[in-house]
């Protein structure tokens, strides 16, 4: 079972592909049961940190999003081991988009922010956000990139298994 959200209106053509392609549910950015969910859009340190200490939040989505520079000796993701930490026990999810993962240096942050979330068993989330039918992958794509970016096969499965 595969779970994803796109960004434009399925008709019954694209859901037949989204079906071929292995999700079983596939919902768009403006349907109810995805506004239901609390979702902050990660931004600097104090909107991250206010985002993972609400319990009333649902995901952090994109932490190293706005991130213009790394650190002298490790990339800027976005996270610490504070942030899982205070995430973890509020039960907010950490959640990434394929389509903010196009360069290298992106790719890089999200890998060090899935090693911070497996270290503190924080709950981690994947949407494609496909902008059109055509920039959607196959669930197992999607399964093999996660896992070379640094996901165990349980971690990616749980990731594109989310509830809403």
């Amino acid at each position: 079972m595969a779970i994803d959200v796109v960004l434009f209106e399925l008709n019954d053509r694209d859901r037949e592909i989204t079906k071929s392609l292995g999700f079983t549910k596939v919902y768009t950015s403006n349907s109810p049961e995805f506004k239901k969910l609390k979702i902050v859009n990660g931004a600097d340190d104090e909107t991250n940190r206010k985002a993972v200490e609400n319990p009333n939040k649902d995901i952090l989505l994109n932490p190293h999003a706005v991130r213009s520079r790394d650190f002298m000796h490790s990339r800027n993701c976005g996270l610490n081991h504070v942030l899982c930490k205070i995430a973890t026990e509020n039960d907010v999810a950490i959640g990434f988009t394929l389509d903010r993962m196009y360069e290298p240096k992106d790719i890089a942050r999200v890998k060090l922010a899935i090693k911070l979330c497996r270290k503190f068993k924080n709950k981690i989330v994947v949407f494609s956000f496909a902008k059109d039918i055509y920039s959607m992958r196959a669930v197992n794509d999607i399964y093999a990139f996660l896992e070379v970016i640094g996901m165990d096969s349980g971690q990616a499965r749980n990731a594109l298994n989310f509830v809403i």
